[in-house]
């Protein structure tokens, strides 16, 4: 009999883990890949968000050429919204270019603005506020809603190709 117990403290120093201390690992280990994946998903949904925001931008700057080269006459017929699902593949929005009256800037009918004087000649007759706008609805619930960026242009008589 004292033969088996000796042979049991042997055992006993290379015992290995119990199911508890088991248990806690894998526990710890489910809580860092839980947090890796929930950053991961985070990241991901910036990468979205950022490249419909470029997206927006670049679309823009290209209406915004498009109306800069556009003569000066027939810059009040682009007015209106446009649909821009066939402008890009992974962004659906649209685009709204509006056509101001200059003694009224800002639409506010308050014409306080007409006392700018623009070009220096005394009068802004030869000037149209041009407002370009692309709004889209974010596809991520948790940024959701609508996304807008506006850009103002004001377009003269004397500028460029709108001669």
């Amino acid at each position: 009999m004292p033969r088996l117990l000796k042979h049991n403290r042997v055992f006993a120093a290379d015992s290995g883990f119990s199911l508890i201390e088991a248990m806690v690992s894998i526990l710890l280990l489910g809580i860092v890949s839980g947090s890796m994946v929930g950053a991961f998903i985070v990241g991901r949904a910036g990468v979205i968000r950022a490249s419909h925001y470029l997206e927006a931008m670049n679309l823009l700057r290209l209406n915004i050429e498009v109306i800069r080269n556009t003569t000066y006459d027939s810059i009040d017929s682009l007015e209106g919204s446009y649909d821009l699902t066939e402008a890009s593949d992974n962004f659906t929005g649209t685009l709204t270019i509006t056509v101001h009256d200059i003694n009224d800037l800002d639409s506010d009918e308050i014409t306080t603005e007409c006392e700018i004087d623009i070009t220096g000649d005394g009068d802004n007759d030869d000037i149209k506020p041009v407002y370009v706008t692309i709004s889209w609805d974010s596809p991520l619930w948790w940024w959701g809603g609508s996304k807008t960026v506006v850009s103002e242009e004001l377009v003269t008589l004397e500028c460029g190709v709108n001669k």
